[in-house]
């Protein structure tokens, strides 16, 4: 299963991020003066890194909302796919926009409606606090769930490693997800 999984991070040219629950802390805040999100800093960072490293990010939600627009603006996130319902179809379509194989994409997510696009790209991986049926898809398919401790999601999975990853973005993400792969199995054997 390593060996699968080292593989698959080896083909990975993108990551595409689901928004609320893995670029968010998952809550909604409403006031008289609007919805807000409260978005990790430290994962802003970590897409600037991965970017460099000359790895494509897109975010992909169901939400339609101007301040997801925002924050994709400020991180210089090109592909910001808001309002989607169908993400199997978005994924095939941002697959094809920049001539990508499935295989070549990461996807993470932590809802139902993630599911159709876990279920295709060459390394599904889910936050910790996904869903079930989320982390059931994932572990059936051989790909990440984050360790609890991944509280900022790009940060862990791109800027934790080290900043070798700049010559080699593909080195950066096996060592890292392997890693977390391997603590995921030791925490769950307790």
């Amino acid at each position: 299963m390593l060996l699968k999984m080292a593989n698959n991070i080896k083909q990975i040219k993108a990551i595409v991020l689901d928004v609320d629950g893995v670029l968010t802390d998952g809550k909604m805040i409403y006031s008289d003066s609007g919805e807000s999100k409260v978005f990790y800093v430290r994962d802003g960072k970590g897409i600037n890194l991965a970017q460099v490293a000359g790895l494509r990010i897109a975010i992909m939600t169901s939400e339609n909302s101007l301040i997801i627009k925002r924050r994709a603006e400020k991180l210089k996130i090109e592909d910001a796919y808001l309002g989607i319902m169908n993400k199997l179809r978005s994924i095939k379509e941002f697959c094809s926009k920049y001539k990508l194989n499935l295989e070549e994409v990461a996807f993470v997510g932590d809802d139902i409606n993630d599911i159709p696009a876990l279920e295709v790209v060459g390394l599904p991986i889910a936050v910790n606090d996904a869903v079930e049926e989320v982390k059931n898809e994932v572990k059936k398919r051989g790909g990440i769930i984050l360790p609890k401790a991944a509280k900022t999601v790009v940060k862990t999975i791109v800027q934790k490693a080290s900043w070798c990853f700049l010559a080699c973005r593909q080195k950066i993400l096996m060592v890292f997800l392997l890693k977390s792969f391997i603590k995921n199995k030791k925490g769950s054997t307790k």
